[in-house]
């Protein structure tokens, strides 16, 4: 588990989700990537600085095991992802929702239902507010 992507809306469950990510790589010492995508790659240079300010504010108690990288892209979001998987290596997809109606979003066609049909990386959704404490069991649901 070297490689976490956490994609980023700038939303609390974007938070979420990435101070999951971070506490959860930290065993590994594992890389962050926290990616966000554009559609109009005139704002390239402000999402960056936005991102940059994002992944500072939100890891200032981060371990120095972690490692945290920033990464643009245009497109939609799952496209971006899979551009970015396709050239970079990674293990885990970290990604936040708000609640029981983000997850009802989730199974109707939202970002995450997108990347679930498009990937076959592992996804782990967290939860708006979810505080992390150590995984000890993980249930595995199939059909």
């Amino acid at each position: 588990m070297k490689r976490i992507l956490v994609p980023v809306d700038f939303s609390a469950a974007a938070e979420t989700a990435f101070d999951y990510a971070l506490n959860f790589g930290l065993p590994f010492n594992a890389e962050v990537i926290c990616l966000h995508a554009i559609q109009d790659i005139s704002t390239r240079a402000e999402a960056q600085s936005k991102l940059q300010k994002f992944t500072t504010h939100n890891s200032l108690t981060a371990p120095a095991q972690v490692t945290v990288t920033n990464v643009v892209i245009s497109g939609t979001l799952e496209n971006a992802v899979n551009e970015f998987i396709s050239t970079s290596p990674v293990d885990l997809i970290v990604m936040g929702t708000k609640g029981a109606a983000g997850f009802q979003k989730v199974l109707g066609g939202s970002n995450t239902t997108d990347l679930l049909s498009s990937t076959s990386l592992p996804i782990l959704i967290v939860p708006q507010g979810f505080t992390f404490s150590q995984v000890n069991f993980i249930l595995w649901a199939i059909d």
